[in-house]
């Protein structure tokens, strides 16, 4: 097994100021060419909608745990419940319209390296549910994760890579909610850290619950829907 080269990782070369447009206009045709390959999931709509509702359930269980007060992102929660029920039939719509792939699972910076060809590694292999989803879906995490990086010109320009070569994309509406949805679900899988019987660098993970909510906030308020 060789070991990919530190510094050619994008969320180490993001932090260097290493990355170019190059880089990222090769990323995005790299996925592009994957997500075209990748198989469809025939998923009815409701499942689709079903499955955002029971994410949502389980964001409040840990972000609402009495541990943390039981209000570290309600008013988030609350307008993100708002707008997945107005955007509930959008979602449905992709599911209809066969948009739902097998993909990676968890596409992050430090999951990519940038070579000519660019590399993505760490495929979430674990659970198959977790990698059906809309190409869409997947690219708003990797945004996001860019933008707590400081580099928030990098998924504008993905996205836009990927939907020109996939001749498709969301409406503005829905990849806003993607965002929201990852972001939450990071602020989950952050927090949750802290209910562990012995956490590791226990001051590390509030601070970062709490930045991904604020994303997760400032994606919501660009849908206009309260």
């Amino acid at each position: 097994m060789r070991r990919l080269p530190a510094e050619r990782m994008l969320d180490a070369a993001l932090l260097a100021g290493t990355v170019s447009t190059g880089d990222v206009d090769r990323l995005g045709d790299r996925l592009a060419t994957f997500y075209r390959a990748a198989p469809v999931i025939a998923l009815d709509a409701a499942s689709y909608v079903a499955r955002w509702n029971a994410a949502q359930r389980s964001n409040r269980a840990v972000l609402q745990h009495p541990r943390f007060g039981g209000a570290l992102a309600v008013a988030t929660l609350d307008r993100f419940d708002r707008a997945l029920q107005h955007l509930a039939s959008a979602l449905a719509a992709r599911a209809r319209g066969g948009c739902i792939r097998e993909g990676h699972g968890d596409l992050r910076p430090e999951h990519v390296a940038l070579f000519a060809t660019p590399v993505v590694i760490d495929c979430l292999e674990f659970n198959c549910e977790l990698r059906q989803v809309d190409p869409f879906d997947e690219l708003a995490q990797l945004d996001l994760e860019c933008r707590l990086l400081d580099a928030p010109w990098v998924g504008p320009r993905l996205i836009a890579r990927c939907a020109a070569t996939l001749d498709d994309q969301p409406l503005p509406a829905v990849q806003a909610l993607y965002t929201a949805g990852r972001a939450l679900l990071r602020a989950r899988l952050t927090a949750a850290h802290l209910l562990e019987p012995d956490p590791r660098t226990p001051a590390h993970w509030l601070p970062r619950t709490r930045r991904y909510v604020e994303q997760a906030q400032i994606a919501l308020e660009s849908i206009g829907a309260d």
